[in-house]
């Protein structure tokens, strides 16, 4: 089949495709609601706007949800994931909410481990599965498909 002259709408097909063939589809766009933002958030369950707790990035993301927020009628599907790459004192969770004007839906925590599995290629949860990344990341895929986080293991002698 030839490629239309709207890759947009191409776009929009290929995820429609993949919705139905699978039960999870996750797409990494650009910061941009231009392009193929607009076909991809109307297939979209959840919407996350990841953001790292710096004032620069909060900034651009609080304007990204603003637009959102005045263009879509898909409010409730956005949610903020709030990412915490790097070890340096930074803005926190409460004020990011602040500065965001949105609860922060998800916070990944810092984790060393985030570097070894860039580095290697690997996902955090190959490495390391009882890692604190990987416990986060696992939780949060529980959490998005409506199972809840996985139930704490206590561990002990018995």
């Amino acid at each position: 089949r030839r490629i239309s002259k709207n890759p947009n709408a191409d776009v929009g097909k290929v995820v429609e495709i993949l919705a139905k063939s699978f039960d999870y589809v996750i797409i990494d766009t650009a910061p941009r609601l231009t392009g193929t933002f607009p076909s991809v958030m109307e297939q979209a369950g959840t919407i996350l706007v990841v953001a790292t707790p710096e004032v620069p990035c909060l900034k651009n993301s609080r304007l990204m949800l603003d637009t959102l927020n005045g263009t879509s009628p898909h409010r409730d599907k956005i949610k903020v994931l709030l990412n915490n790459p790097y070890r340096t004192k930074s803005t926190s969770q409460e004020q990011a909410a602040r500065i965001l004007d949105r609860p922060v839906f998800w916070h990944v925590p810092f984790d060393s481990l985030a570097v070894q599995s860039v580095k290697e290629g690997k996902a955090c949860i190959e490495l390391k599965a009882r890692a604190k990344i990987s416990r986060s990341l696992v939780d949060l895929a529980r959490t998005i498909s409506g199972e809840g986080p996985a139930p704490k293991k206590i561990l002990g002698l018995f």
